[in-house]
């Protein structure tokens, strides 16, 4: 019987020039531990920078998006 093993989901595909809202965002990212609360607070501290568009809807870049996760990997969080 093989063992189970802990494994570390697979890195998301982050489009570089795809915009994405608060919400895909969390879903992209929820294997790792991030909820769309965790997405507010990091938008509202200006950490994860946004773009808000029409009828206040924001869009997140997929640079800014992956600035944001490099700097949570390098800070341990």
């Amino acid at each position: 019987m093989p063992r189970r093993q802990n494994r570390q989901p697979a890195a998301p595909f982050i489009d570089d020039t795809a915009g994405y809202t608060r919400e895909q965002v969390a879903e992209l990212l929820r294997p790792f531990g991030v909820s769309l609360n965790s997405i507010r607070e990091a938008v509202q501290a200006g950490y994860l920078r946004v773009e808000r568009g029409a009828k206040g809807k924001y869009t997140i870049l997929g640079s800014w998006l992956r600035e944001w996760v490099e700097a949570r990997e390098k800070s341990g969080e």
